[in-house]
Parts: structure tokens; C-alpha cells; sequence
């Protein structure tokens, strides 16, 4: 998708796992921006939620870039109301590197990013 703002100028690539997850990478100046649908962990927000985005703080941000090997910028997470839970269900991770580099980093270690996240909001 191209957008005359500048914001998403490239083609996602869409990476699709056995276990039924899925990511999408698009490069953007010198970030790659990663997507991922996550096991739903509750949401970080404080208010009601029928569709938000919570961005997530420094610690989480610190502890992925940790697992991950590489510079995180900013992770957002979409939050909807699951059975009446305000839980997150997607992340953005925004990535200083590029997207083969990216892609491999974040396949071959989504399970502890996955971990983190649920060890650190719970389960809805």
C-alpha cells in the first residue's frame, strides 16, 4: 500500500507459521515494522476498551529488544474486548533493521516474545 504521507510507502511481506500465528514485515525508511497476531494476554489499559491501541512501556520494550538481539523503537498493541476482557490480541514491534535480519530474529524467537507477554499482563 502507498500512501502520498509517507507513513506505509511499502508491500507488506506476509510470514505465515505451522502453529496457525502469523506476521507481516514491512520495511519503512530504516525500520522494519513487524505485525503479529498474539495469544490474547490482557491489556495494559486502564479504561474501556472496544478498540484501542496501548503503546507499551520501556521495560517490555527492553526485554523484547533483549530477546529479539536488535534495537526496538516502539511496540504497540491492539486491544479488544474478549468476553467482556479488554485483551490484546496483535502487536506492532517498530525495529531498527532490516527485514530478512528481522524476519529470521523474530521467527525464530516469537515463543519467548509470546512468554514474555503473557508472564507480564496474564491471560484474559
Amino acid at each position: 500500500m502507498e500512501q502520498i504521507s509517507g507513513s506505509i510507502s511499502s508491500t507488506p511481506s506476509i510470514v505465515r507459521y505451522d502453529d496457525g500465528y502469523w506476521a507481516s514485515i514491512v520495511p519503512e525508511n530504516r525500520l522494519t515494522i513487524i505485525s503479529s497476531d498474539i495469544p490474547p494476554v490482557r491489556c495494559p489499559s486502564t479504561g474501556e476498551c472496544s478498540l484501542e491501541v496501548v503503546e507499551l512501556d520501556r521495560e517490555i520494550l527492553s526485554r523484547i529488544s533483549s530477546i529479539l538481539g536488535i534495537g526496538v523503537e516502539k511496540i504497540l498493541m491492539l486491544c479488544v474486548s474478549l468476553m467482556g476482557i479488554c485483551s490484546g490480541v496483535t502487536i506492532k514491534i517498530l525495529v531498527l533493521g532490516e527485514p530478512g535480519e528481522v524476519v529470521k530474529l523474530f521467527s525464530d524467537k516469537r515463543g519467548e516474545v509470546f512468554r514474555l507477554l503473557a508472564e507480564t499482563y496474564g491471560s484474559p
